[in-house]
């Protein structure tokens, strides 16, 4: 037989239970989607993931694989999405990122566009290869629409063969001591 301070705690612990339960409930997806906010906020997300579509295309991954975390917010989403597009030396870490968002909404606009660029121009550096840029149409092909990288990586079958300087004012090169060298 239990005390009643045992069965007190008891019955506190299963209240704390089913309280964790519903809680829980509330944010499972499709109890989620079928309210109007959850609706709207999966358009949000939707937005987000259509506008960095194209810069996670020119590195080489689908924007389609990121999904939300549950209870993340838009902002969160936002910034932890910009993340892997940073290539330049400051970095900002999704949190910092998520909170500009959430506090001023032009700071976090310019720093995504600087972030956007710097991505885009480190996909088309020399060296980079070739990525395409592709959409998805009404009937579900996929069609590409640009391609992001160097020109070099297909323009270099249609060069004209590099010139081997082998004197300059009659004074002739070692080309011995370049041998095995790249030139």
């Amino acid at each position: 037989m239990t005390t009643s301070a045992e069965a007190i705690g008891l019955a506190r612990a299963q209240a704390a239970i089913a309280e964790l339960n519903r809680a829980r409930e509330a944010y499972h997806p499709k109890e989620f989607e079928r309210t109007r906010e959850g609706a709207a906020q999966r358009d949000s997300f939707q937005l987000v993931k259509d506008k960095l579509d194209v810069p996670y295309q020119a590195i080489g991954r689908k924007v389609e694989n990121e999904h939300p975390y549950a209870c993340e917010d838009v902002a969160a989403f936002h910034a932890r999405l910009l993340a892997p597009l940073q290539t330049d030396g400051r970095r900002w870490t999704p949190n910092a990122l998520a909170n500009l968002g959430r506090s001023d909404e032009a700071k976090f606009q310019e720093v995504e566009q600087q972030v956007i660029d710097k991505a885009w121009k480190a996909a088309c550096a020399p060296g980079m290869p070739l990525m395409p840029i592709t959409r998805e149409d009404q009937s579900g092909r996929q069609i590409i629409e640009n391609w992001a990288g160097h020109k070099g990586q297909w323009m270099g079958e249609f060069k004209a063969p590099a010139w081997l300087m082998t004197e300059v004012n009659g004074r002739r090169f070692n080309l011995d001591a370049y041998a095995g060298v790249p030139m």
